[in-house]
């Protein structure tokens, strides 16, 4: 018969520690990220180009929702939806 190995038991010692350093680690990592003083989020490429600029003083014009054509649209059907037979409340639920 061939002899199988038994499996050793972890200590909770080692555990303990893995996990210590695990959070003292995560602690120095974590307090390092903004110590170099650079920005953690810094501008998008192109953020200060003239040609973006012009967007700032863009003016929508929604005067061609007031004429015939949009002004004239109905409304069928109930508003809000009311739940008929075919409908469930949850649609999650079987």
């Amino acid at each position: 018969m061939i002899p199988v190995p038994r499996p050793h038991k972890t200590s909770p010692l080692i555990l303990l520690l893995v996990a210590l350093l695990g959070i003292i680690g995560g602690y120095i990592y974590y307090t390092q990220i903004g110590a170099s003083g650079e920005d953690l989020v810094q501008a998008a490429p192109g953020a200060n180009d003239s040609s973006f600029l012009r967007f700032k003083t863009l003016k929508l014009d929604f005067s061609l929702l007031d004429t015939a054509p949009f002004s004239n649209l109905k409304t069928y059907g109930d508003i809000p939806i009311q739940s008929s037979v075919g409908t469930r409340d949850d649609i999650f639920n079987p």
